[in-house]
């Protein structure tokens, strides 16, 4: 009776250990010494190598690392045997079923037994590179009990250790879990810790004897609530499985994330024999993923949600919406005057007004995490479930209200305002893109408004979206089917009369509208990236005829161009084409005035510091093109040797009724002429605005009083006779 019972104990030790090794995460794998014929393979090794069971219960050890011949493979058991080792480590590429190698970590294990027929265990790691290897103890030498001679190929893990003595057997275990690579913990059905590896003392600083015998509680960190380890213990009960993230707690004292799979082994009679641990320290590895995750849904600068975050928002919301059959409405909101904030102050403090807008915006709104930054100087609100459209009035009305009052950024104060775009779902739009597209269409149309507005998506906007879309694709096509003509406003000597300059002003012919002005398509132009072709076809233009006209009127004649701030942004060859296009004609660089605007002088960017300074060497002459009207640096005037300054035409027409206007004209032409500089006033129209304008000294005028632009053949006849 007493012999049975032992019988059957050392059964249920057998399941005991057969369940360990197989749930090793480290290929585990038995061979015999003699034939090299695989006699086990845990679940670890089938896993990764792509064989089944079966299939590597018919090869041999050698099979499965092509580049390590046989007779190397025997001559380093040889070896082993030899020295009287029981253990050798070396590095070896291993071949999967595909037909792939990996490189990976061995083992290898000499099992004697007493009757001479020996085992090797090999341990394997697979490694996408081999670095470092982890120290390994020698193990002692395990003396097993006679077994039969031979072990048949079909049988596995069980059919090996039923030919050992179970409390032998349960060395071998121990052997091969010291030395995996992941932490073990067995504890008794109790919870009382029983056994652990190397890997656990390297994870928790515990070693063996400090934990054995103690209850595996010892490594709570107390950041779980009972409910968490109540449901845990129901999943272990109900299946004997469970794995997930558990926060833990290391012997020093400091907190550590392991991803653990927990098992449970049974007696025979189902009651539970032991729980197995196998975990990993996962606390870099979710640190890193939590950072590359807050980076890639998260704006750095205001911790707001991005584009991408609030896209996934949005579309969610939406959802929600067609569910609930409500309606969302959608807040774009832009920061009105913010690049010359930026660009005056400093990015600095550009950035400071951006943190405390978006602050401003979240506290307008009853969930802060439904606002997100997409761009630059651009905020988004998403507002779902609407009862009350009136609430969406008040909550814009509300972020208008606290962005116009003043920032105080650092030791500098600062006025912004903002311009606010609403689109409602489902009525304006059915999906996020649209939703999206509509709402930034509002805003723009409260900008036209003259910015520090709001404005609701209407059908209008909608075909103005699509009119624009038209544009681009014909604008494309314009420069190649030669639809573009350039016109020229004289530009005269206020105090006599003169015309020795003119200004290029570029027209569309468009084979159907006629002409269009360029306030209408430029813009376009900038944004799609044409501007810099088409300003490139306005130089080559205009300097082919101020080289007609200086050859045939006038030998000093100036022709103005403008500019876009987009082509210096652009233009990566300093405009060495304009430059060589000059040589090409032998005309002298004094022929050409670039227009510009003052906004481009705040821009510090080497590229246009460079590009402008590359003017004044090549001898084109720079005007500062509707001066007075943005924030004007003057130290900058003398810095890139500007030429001329204009006036901006708001300043000219009310001269007649506005002192205030007289006295900034009068102000222009004196600063200008203390600094060697020329003035040209625009869009004089009355011969009173030009006698104010000669009578306090400015050089030039330009306007209707004039002439309106006129076609280059008009303008030459206009030329002729005025020399004449």
């Amino acid at each position: 009776m007493q012999d049975k019972t032992v019988c059957a104990q050392r059964k249920e030790d057998i399941f005991y250990f057969q369940n360990i090794v197989d749930n090793m995460p480290d290929m585990v794998v038995m061979f015999e010494p003699e034939t090299l014929r695989l006699v086990y393979l845990n679940s670890a090794a089938t896993d990764c190598l792509g064989y089944s069971r079966e299939e590597l219960l018919q090869m041999s050890i050698c099979q499965l690392c092509p580049v390590l011949p046989e007779f190397e493979f025997r001559h380093r058991i040889s070896s082993m045997q030899t020295r009287g080792r029981s253990m050798e480590r070396f590095e070896i590429v291993k071949r999967r079923k595909d037909g792939t190698d990996f490189p990976a970590d061995v083992s290898m294990y000499l099992v004697k037994k007493t009757d001479g027929n020996d085992i090797y265990v090999v341990i394997a790691r697979s490694h996408a590179e081999l670095k470092h290897f982890p120290e390994i103890l020698p193990a002692e030498m395990i003396k097993l009990q006679p077994a039969s001679r031979h072990v048949p190929a079909e049988s596995g893990m069980h059919d090996v250790i039923v030919r050992m003595q179970a409390e032998e057997a349960e060395q071998l275990v121990a052997l091969m879990s010291l030395h995996s690579s992941e932490s073990m913990l067995i504890t008794d059905s109790q919870g009382i810790i029983v056994s652990v590896n190397r890997a656990f003392t390297a994870v928790t600083g515990y070693t063996a004897p400090e934990v054995v015998g103690k209850n595996s509680s010892i490594l709570r960190s107390g950041r779980h609530n009972k409910s968490f380890y109540r449901a845990m213990w129901k999943e272990i009960n109900t299946s004997g499985h469970w794995q997930g993230e558990i926060w833990n707690r290391r012997k020093n004292g400091e907190l550590y994330l392991e991803w653990i799979t927990i098992n449970t082994l049974y007696n025979k009679d189902r009651s539970v024999r032991r729980y197995v641990g196998l975990f990993s320290d996962i606390t870099k590895k979710k640190t890193s993923e939590e950072l590359v995750w807050q980076q890639a849904n998260f704006d750095m600068l205001t911790g707001l949600p991005n584009r991408h975050m609030f896209q996934s928002r949005l579309e969610l919301e939406i959802k929600k919406a067609r569910q609930d059959k409500s309606s969302i409405a959608l807040l774009f909101v832009d920061i009105d005057n913010f690049k010359e904030v930026n660009d005056s102050l400093g990015h600095n403090i550009g950035d400071l007004l951006l943190v405390e807008a978006a602050r401003r915006i979240q506290g307008c709104v009853m969930e802060p995490e439904a606002v997100a930054r997409i761009s630059s100087d651009e905020f988004v609100v998403i507002l779902p479930a609407l009862e009350n459209v009136g609430n969406v009035e008040r909550i814009v009305q509300n972020i208008m209200e606290r962005m116009a009052e003043a920032f105080q950024l650092g030791e500098e104060k600062s006025f912004v305002s903002a311009s606010v775009g609403v689109s409602f779902y489902p009525e304006d739009a059915t999906n996020a893109e649209a939703l999206l597209k509509n709402a930034g269409q509002a805003m723009h149309a409260a900008k036209a408004q003259g910015r520090n507005s709001y404005c609701y998506f209407t059908s209008s906007m909608q075909n103005t979206a699509k009119m624009k879309r038209k544009m681009v694709n014909e604008l494309r096509e314009a420069l190649d089917k030669a639809q573009f003509r350039v016109f020229y406003q004289p530009i005269v000597t206020l105090n006599n009369g003169a015309l020795h300059k003119a200004e290029a002003l570029i027209r569309w012919q468009h084979p159907v509208r006629g002409l269009i002005s360029p306030a209408e398509f430029i813009p376009v132009a900038e944004e799609i990236g044409l501007i810099t072709a088409i300003g490139d076809w306005v130089f080559r233009e205009a300097a082919s005829q101020a080289a007609r006209w200086r050859e045939l009127y006038y030998a000093k004649f100036q022709i103005s161009i403008n500019v876009s701030p987009v082509q210096f942004r652009h233009y990566g060859a300093n405009f060495e084409a304009w430059f060589q296009y000059l040589n090409e004609l032998k005309l002298s660089g004094q022929s050409i005035v670039v227009e510009i605007t003052e906004g481009l002088l705040l821009d510090v960017h080497a590229s246009v510091t460079s590009q402008l300074l590359s003017f004044r060497d090549a001898g084109i002459r720079v005007s500062l093109d509707d001066f007075g009207t943005g924030y004007s640096a003057l130290s900058y005037l003398k810095k890139f040797d500007i030429d001329y300054l204009k006036i901006d035409q708001s300043f000219v027409r009310d001269l007649e009724h506005d002192a205030n206007d007289m006295a900034l004209c009068e102000a222009i032409i004196v600063m200008a002429h203390k600094l060697g500089l020329k003035v040209i006033a625009e869009g004089i129209e009355t011969e009173e605005q030009r006698r104010l304008l000669t009578a306090v000294g400015c050089d030039y005028g330009q306007g209707y009083l004039f002439s309106a632009p006129l076609a280059a053949r008009d303008f030459e006849l206009r030329l002729k006779a005025t020399v004449s």
